[in-house]
């Protein structure tokens, strides 16, 4: 309960410091997926060991455990993990946006409004290497084995 009060005042403070100054409040899971909010009229609450947020009509509810971090942005956004050109989908020409990104680190190709630089990190290392070209290649075995 004093884990949930103290996220709670934290939250608030943060609330009242930055929301001005952006539009959206992203939610970022542990998997590496995001979702965005409006900020304007966002209510949070924690029950149960979750996070519910709600604006208008508009609630999600996110499990604690799953989460990473929040923060604000001036844009919306929802990413999937190993979609790094932005396309929609995962196939090769993710792999070949992390090989490019490795060629030309300085490089930041976009598509589909998502930078490949940002999201090329897939396996969450902190480095752009082959690690991430085999998550990719994970993510796609998994999915054609579903």
């Amino acid at each position: 309960m004093k884990k949930a009060t103290l996220i709670t005042m934290l939250l608030s403070a943060a609330v009242a410091v930055q929301a001005s100054d952006y539009d959206y409040l992203t939610f970022l899971k542990a998997d590496g997926t995001s979702q965005s909010m409006t900020a304007n009229g966002l209510v949070i609450t924690f029950e149960d060991g979750h996070l519910v947020a709600k604006n208008g009509s508009e609630q999600t509810t996110f499990i604690l455990a799953d989460m990473s971090r929040m923060y604000f942005t001036a844009e919306a956004s929802a990413t999937v993990v190993g979609d790094v050109n932005g396309d929609g989908s995962i196939n090769v020409g993710d792999i070949m946006a992390i090989i490019n990104q490795m060629a030309d680190p300085t490089a930041r190709p976009v598509s589909g409004g998502i930078s490949a630089g940002s999201s090329a990190d897939v396996n969450g290392d902190g480095s752009i290497n082959v690690g991430d070209i085999m998550a990719v290649i994970n993510i796609m075995a998994s999915a054609s084995q579903q």
